[in-house]
């Protein structure tokens, strides 16, 4: 498997009965939260560190993993960092403001990295117009490219380039590592209003799952 399509599992195990238990007493009255909230606690903290993970996976299962050979003009007024405009034929997805990108300028010798602004679905043309930025760190790289291995139009360049879209991290965003490690519901102080909720919502049944929970 290619790194850019994710990390294989080094083992999957199924579900014992012990947990599968748990898991319908979960959708039912809870009574496991009774008999034992400390361990019940831990045991739904490791679900949603699962659940969080799976989430995550699911999100970016479909992401477009192509590379694009296109042509990409500079925005013009000028901006800093620099922008360019370039098309994504076959509307693929994952394309996003604020997904970054890679990009080859034919002829250059770097891959600079970019950041979608804004991204304007073409229907009748089967196409996504993408704008991207430059970082700080990469606006003069990408200015340069364009200046050297470009067609001056006047007011900007235009110039081949290839953009492949970055797979995303996981530490973009900190609510899935905060779910996912901190084991927030087991390391819940018993005097802090989060235990108090967790109390309300787990400590009394709920014999119907279909229900809405009425607090």
């Amino acid at each position: 498997m290619h790194p850019d399509e994710g990390k294989l599992p080094l083992e999957v195990f199924r579900i014992t009965e012990e947990e599968r238990a748990f898991f319908e007493d979960r959708l039912g009255p809870f009574n496991n939260y009774a008999n034992d909230p400390d361990a019940s606690k831990a045991k739904v903290a490791k679900i949603c560190s699962a659940a969080c993970s799976a989430l995550v996976a699911v999100n970016n299962a479909d992401d477009d993993r192509r590379s694009h050979l296109t042509d990409a003009t500079t925005v013009w007024p000028r901006w800093f960092p620099t922008r360019i405009r370039f098309h994504v034929h076959d509307m693929p997805a994952g394309w996003g403001p604020g997904r970054h990108a890679v990009v080859w300028v034919v002829g250059s010798n770097n891959l600079i990295q970019v950041k979608v602004v804004h991204v304007k679905p073409n229907s009748p043309a089967h196409r996504l117009d993408v704008t991207a930025e430059a970082f700080r760190w990469s606006h003069r790289a990408l200015q340069r490219a364009f200046t050297a291995h470009g067609t001056g139009i006047g007011i900007g360049h235009t110039a081949g380039i290839c953009v492949r879209l970055v797979k995303t991290s996981a530490a973009s965003d900190p609510v899935y590592k905060l779910v996912s490690r901190s084991s927030m519901f087991e390391n819940l102080q018993t005097d802090s209003i989060g235990h108090q909720v967790i109390n309300l919502v787990f400590g009394r049944p709920r014999p119907n799952a279909d229900q809405p929970l009425q607090l």
